[in-house]
């Protein structure tokens, strides 16, 4: 057992390490967070519109669990897994509300909404849940509008924030 002084205390090896991973867990959440900005941000680049069903949604939750000697609180955030077509190819997405907003509540296998993806890059999109489909004309009028104003990653990011 190593026995060292910090800060005037007695660390041993156990401490160290269980230390040295929790500033691996920060470094990994930073890392992950950097990675979804710059996908997103491309994504709304270079934007390219298309219809998109959901195929699976989780809705976030939060419970406790018992783990021995103590109690934990979990928290799961909503995911989505959702399928678009682009020139005849089929593609599916899925990802939680840590990568791009995903309603906490109120969504349904089946249900239509606005993908917006790269033009250049198809295989990334994200859902827009502030846009429903509910038959042909809404994405025609979708279109339009966001021809004369494109939705906007960070407008959108204050929109999440506001709910």
């Amino acid at each position: 057992m190593i026995n060292k002084k910090f800060m005037g205390r007695a660390i041993n090896r156990k401490e160290i390490i269980e230390f040295s991973l929790f500033i691996l867990g920060v470094l990994g959440i930073i890392i992950f967070k950097i990675s979804d900005n710059k996908k997103n941000k491309d994504i709304f680049s270079d934007q390219g519109y298309v219809v998109g069903t959901v195929e699976q949604y989780e809705s976030g939750q939060a419970y406790v669990g018992w783990v021995p000697n103590s109690y934990q609180l979990t928290i799961r955030s909503p995911t989505i897994t959702f399928t678009y077509k682009i020139n005849k190819i089929q593609y599916s997405q899925n990802y939680a509300s840590e990568t791009f907003h995903v309603p906490v509540d109120g969504i349904k296998k089946g249900e239509k909404y606005i993908v917006v993806y790269n033009i250049n890059k198809p295989k990334e999109a994200r859902m827009l849940f502030d846009f429903p489909i509910l038959d042909s004309t809404d994405f025609k009028k979708y279109v339009q509008e966001f021809k004369a104003n494109p939705p906007n990653l960070e407008q959108l990011r204050k929109k999440k924030n506001e709910k």
